[in-house]
């Protein structure tokens, strides 16, 4: 009877949807020539349900209710939405768009300005679609977005490093040629991991960089300045490009409002490297009988428990070809137990664990015409594809502003953000590739605990059940140690803005940004009930201060508009790190302090080692005539502490300037234009980028040490072994662009032409002379 009332239940439930449901037909056409538009996507809003225009553009839709509201889209037009108000039929005429013409970017120093007023290539992305990508890392989400921007993720897991750079190198005397990050006007230096010539390696752990810490779900658009003329403002740090983000602030809403975000995602290792599964691993020449006969020659055999002489996988390695696999021929295994002499399959993916994300951010916005606010309170959870791979971040952020007056505003916000990063994944692949692991080690079997952890504590050894099988260092490691980043960042911002009249702003700003990582290493010792076993701790501390003042001058006279900007800046850098290890070996296994040290416990490299600071003075004037010609002017000069030498002397003062202009000769010759170009525009730049080194680098001294005797410690003292011409200068790069963006067809059809020259013009240059002197 139950059965009958639930089927009887279910059947009036979905008759009912089938009654509320209604068929709405149309013609989507163009509104300048009335044609019918193919491919419109035709949408009921709030809904799954969708359509598309046919090549006549009619199309055909059930809507649930006849109160449902249609949403027309198509690239190239502007998009319609239209209430079915029970109608049967809805025809729409939907407008042509300009796409990018009249878009509004983020450019240095946080000013907005029209894409078509640009002289230079700059490219804007809509918050929206960095979310999209769901990653740890921003500049990750950035892949495939930008043309000339390349982006090249290291293996360093959830959040390790990942190399950009906008148009290619840019520099010669660094081995950093990214772009800054540019949040608000803050600087954050976008640093890979410095764990040698290619990036990231397998014994370094990369722990990646600060902007992992960032919520891109804060982001209200990212702009991306690609050539010297764009970021000649920016001065020293700004010679390889900028990503300039602006973060939501609640403007433009009415109101109060909550939004809910909840992403989740999973990460699935779904192909391998194509190994050879025909030929068995097999030996080193020299280990190889040639005089034996049969499948198997003398290096691949041993004798087992019961005194057999048994084909093994002792001794082989995954470097050399051997027999060719046979199921009917059974070999023994690592443990000693006969197995069929077959290759396991997927044996490299099976070394990965299934990863998986989630993502929980919500947001209060809202404002009026005296100010705005946004809060947002963020939490990331990741798990890696490699074991103990994890990473935590949660994250809060507040901005607002108010109007005080009508001429005085004023602007805060402030960010915080705390990530605990653990154990960045080895790159188990190298072992297989290469040869050490091959394709008979079955993963499965040989990672789990009771294989890799012998029951004295340590790894199996002589004597335990498990002591050939390769990789138990591996999988020790990999489970029972722990390599962990508890980082914090915060960034306070304030911003008074005043307009004493209405063609004059006075902007008075301060920000500071503040990164510290407590990292920890912890090491379980792979002897005998543990012997061995380490622990490190160490602190490492990032200020950054940022003053400046400007004045914005804005005139029109008749057809001419101008603008002058001045602006003064002082900026500063400290960077400072401190840390002690254990040595020998730790007293009591498991137990993690620093004076479990067997021997006495030692200090890492504690020093301060980024110490700098730019004082800055630029201007900026920018023209235009009737919004169809456009020019700007910048020049910028530097005064970098990093460019004095000890005795107050030193090239520490430069100057570059930029030139940049654009021209819409669509709209100067719009009667002549043929009908096809609906937008056309010329560009061209020249700009010089000035570029100094880093603190200290010049100032070549001295460092101190001690040896560890019988009778107390021994002093060491070590002399510098570079040499530093006296007549340093500092490095320009000197860039010309010229470009052309041609619209055609209603926008539906675009091209765009760059051409590109971009020179170093002064060289840091540095005279290596080595000097060997070591007193005790």
């Amino acid at each position: 009877m139950r059965k009958v009332l639930l089927l009887t239940v279910m059947c009036i439930a979905l008759l009912g949807h089938a009654i509320a449901q209604q068929s709405v037909s149309g013609t989507v056409v163009s509104e300048s020539d009335g044609l019918g538009l193919p491919g419109v996507t035709v949408s009921e809003k709030g809904t799954g349900n969708g359509a598309l225009t046919d090549i006549d553009g009619n199309f055909s839709i059930k809507v649930t209710s006849g109160k449902s509201t249609l949403v027309f889209s198509f690239i190239g037009m502007a998009t319609v939405e239209e209430a079915v108000n029970n109608r049967s039929v809805v025809n729409v005429k939907m407008k042509s768009e300009d796409i990018g013409i009249d878009e509004v970017v983020v450019t240095a120093l946080g000013i907005k300005r029209d894409v078509k007023a640009l002289g230079y290539s700059a490219t804007s992305i809509d918050g929206a679609e960095a979310v999209k990508a769901n990653t740890v890392n921003p500049v990750s989400a950035l892949q495939g977005k930008v043309a000339g921007l390349s982006v090249a993720n290291g293996d360093g897991g959830l959040f390790g490093s990942s190399r950009i750079e906008i148009r290619g190198i840019s520099t010669l005397n660094s081995d950093n040629n990214q772009p800054i990050f540019v949040i608000d006007g803050v600087i954050l230096e976008n640093n890979i991991a410095n764990v040698g010539s290619h990036d990231w390696t397998q014994s370094s752990g990369d722990f990646g960089n600060m902007l992992k810490n960032l919520n891109v779900e804060n982001y209200e658009s990212v702009n991306v300045l690609k050539g010297a003329a764009a970021t000649a403002l920016y001065g020293s740090r700004g010679i390889n490009g900028a990503v300039v983000i602006k973060t939501k602030d609640g403007s433009g809403t009415k109101g109060l409002g909550i939004v809910f975000s909840q992403a989740t995602s999973i990460d699935h290792v779904y192909a391998q490297p194509d190994f050879q599964y025909v030929k068995g691993p097999g030996n080193y020449y020299g280990n190889r009988s040639y005089l034996s006969t049969g499948a198997f020659d003398q290096g691949f055999y041993t004798i087992n428990i019961n005194g057999v002489k048994t084909p093994s996988l002792n001794g082989v390695t995954g470097r050399m070809f051997g027999p060719a696999y046979d199921s009917n021929v059974m070999i023994e295994d690592y443990d000693g137990k006969l197995i069929p002499y077959v290759p396991v399959k997927d044996h490299f993916k099976k070394s990965f664990e299934l990863g998986w994300g989630s993502n929980t951010n919500v947001s209060l916005q809202g404002g009026d015409e005296r100010g705005n606010l946004y809060l947002s309170l963020g939490h990331t959870t990741r798990q890696g594809n490699m074991p103990e791979n994890t990473f935590n971040k949660s994250s809060f952020f507040f901005s607002g502003a108010k109007k005080l007056s009508d001429f005085l505003k004023v602007d805060a916000s402030v960010s915080f953000t705390n990530s605990i990063s653990k154990n960045p994944p080895r790159n188990i692949g190298e072992i297989f590739t290469e040869g050490t692991w091959s394709a008979m080690y079955d993963v499965d079997k040989w990672k789990k605990q009771e294989v890799f952890q012998a029951p004295h504590g340590g790894t199996p050894r002589s004597g335990d059940q498990y002591q050939r099988v390769p990789g138990n260092s591996v999988w020790f490691s990999e489970y029972l140690n722990e390599d962990a980043h508890d980082e914090m960042l915060v960034r306070p911002i304030v911003k008074l803005t005043v307009n004493p009249t209405k063609w004059v702003t006075v902007v008075a700003e301060a920000n500071v940004n503040y990164y510290t990582i407590k990292g920890q290493k912890k090491e379980l010792g792979e002897g005998y009930q543990n012997e061995g076993g380490y622990y490190s701790l160490w602190h490492q501390q990032e200020l950054a201060k940022n003053g400046k003042i400007s004045v914005n001058i804005d005139k029109s006279y008749g057809d001419f508009s101008n603008s002058l900007m001045l602006l003064g800046e002082l900026w500063s850098q400290e960077k400072s790190n401190s840390g002690a290890y254990t040595d020998g070996g730790l007293i009591v296994p498991n137990q993690y302090f620093i004076w479990n040290s067997k021997n006495t416990p030692k200090i890492s490299d504690t020093k301060i080692f980024g110490r700098k600071q730019i004082n800055s003075l630029l201007f900026k004037y920018s023209a235009d005539w009737k919004s169809q010609l456009y020019l700007d002017v910048t020049g910028r000069n530097d005064w970098s502490s990093a460019l004095v030498y000890t005795n107050g002397t030193g090239s520490y003062s430069y100057f570059y300037p930029s030139v940049s202009t654009s021209w819409l000769f669509s709209d100067t010759f719009a009667d002549q234009m043929p009908s096809f170009i609906s937008f056309g525009k010329l560009r061209a730049s020249w700009a010089q980028v000035g570029n100094d080194t880093d603190p200290f680098a010049i100032n070549k001294g001295y460092s101190t040490g001690n040896l560890e005797v019988a009778n107390g410690n021994a002093i060491t003292n070590s002399y510098a072994t570079t040499v530093v011409d006296a007549k340093l200068q500092p490095e320009k790069k000197t860039s010309i662009e010229f470009g052309a963006a041609i619209n055609t067809f209603k926008n539906h059809l675009n091209f765009i032409y760059v051409k590109l020259v971009s020179y170093v013009l002064l060289v840091r240059l540095t005279l290596f002379v080595t000097i060997t002197s070591n007193k005790n």
